[in-house]
């Protein structure tokens, strides 16, 4: 809803791009997931970042694991 949306989407881009550069994932279809298999799901956090004279430096999208589904002592199952 706000105006400068495509700043984001493009920094959303940017950020998938580096991870899978760095395999640190790799994108795949539900359907091809073997049976068992947990998803992790995960949130977009978004921010613009300023300069001290308060002139807008950038816009930055980060990917995080949702904390919500995580269950204390169940160690990765």
């Amino acid at each position: 809803k706000e105006e400068d949306y495509r700043e984001f989407v493009e920094a959303m881009m940017k950020e998938i791009h580096e991870h899978e550069e760095k395999n640190h994932w790799m994108m795949i279809k539900r359907q091809e997931l073997p049976p068992g298999i947990k998803i992790e799901m995960g949130i977009w956090r978004f921010k613009r970042k300023s300069y001290l004279s308060g002139d807008l430096s950038k816009h930055k999208a980060r990917t995080c694991a949702d904390g919500g589904i995580q269950r204390v002592g169940r160690g990765g199952e």
